[in-house]
């Protein structure tokens, strides 16, 4: 049986796979759920990983400050 669940947390305290982010095209540190993600990680090792990646690719297994499962 499939299921939804509702919370109201941040983004980055979910126990989520993944978290997405409809960012820039150059992965910059922006506003909205964007800078929350960066703020939330650590605005210069986001910075300094997103630097290494073209769009489409992911930051995955990097150790930032967020729970993601993996």
């Amino acid at each position: 049986m499939n299921s939804i669940k509702i919370q109201k947390i941040g983004i980055t305290k979910l126990k989520a796979d993944a978290v997405v982010n409809a960012a820039n095209s150059d992965l910059w540190e922006g506003g909205g759920v964007c800078g929350y993600i960066f703020q939330d990680a650590g605005s210069s090792e986001m910075t300094k990983a997103c630097s290494l990646l073209c769009v489409g690719e992911m930051l995955k297994k990097v150790k930032f400050k967020v729970f993601i499962r993996t």
